[in-house]
């Protein structure tokens, strides 16, 4: 994904990423400065690391290239979804979120729902919630860090996501080269 850039000009550094309160807060006490017009965090290029951090706590990433993978994640019907939260963050983003409490809920980018839903409105007017899955909820999140910390912490799904098995592969090869010396010695009778 390339939603989290660093960008070096001089002796700053001008960092993008997605939205996430808790980073924000990481930033600014890492003397990081917002820069509207930019739209962009500006810090002194000497904590690029400090930096590299706060991005890996918060996102499961920083701007060099990981592993990503599709997670799904999974709700019983009635379920609460974040008691009284108007949205969750999972894997370092926002996933689900409901603006009032008759909106419906949204969900993230790269989030597509599988199956199921969420009722028209749940918790108040000052305070929207997420509120109870409505059947069996299934969501998945699309390009999360596979080593990111929400994986190894909650009931989420890795979904196969084609990646190569390589054992597999040298099995394979090891077959087809012992076919190929078989096939030499009868084709040189």
């Amino acid at each position: 994904m390339s939603d989290i850039k660093i960008e070096t000009e001089g002796s700053k550094i001008y960092v993008t990423a997605p939205f996430n309160r808790e980073a924000n807060a990481d930033y600014r006490q890492l003397q990081g400065r917002w820069d509207a017009g930019r739209r962009v965090w500006t810090f002194a290029g000497r904590d690029i690391d400090n930096v590299r951090g706060a991005l890996r706590r918060h996102f499961g990433r920083d701007d060099r290239p990981t592993e990503l993978v599709d997670v799904r994640l999974r709700w019983e019907d009635g379920e609460v979804i974040e008691n009284d939260e108007s949205e969750v963050v999972w894997g370092g983003r926002v996933i689900l979120s409901r603006r009032y409490r008759d909106a419906a809920v949204r969900l993230g980018d790269n989030v597509v729902k599988i199956s199921g839903g969420f009722y028209e409105r749940a918790g108040s007017m000052k305070y929207p919630a997420i509120g109870e899955a409505r059947g069996e909820t299934v969501i998945e999140v699309r390009g999360v860090p596979a080593d990111h910390q929400d994986i190894r912490e909650s009931d989420a799904t890795v979904v196969d996501s084609g990646a190569i098995d390589k054992q597999a592969l040298r099995e394979e090869r090891a077959r087809l080269l012992a076919r190929i010396e078989e096939i030499d010695k009868l084709l040189s009778e």
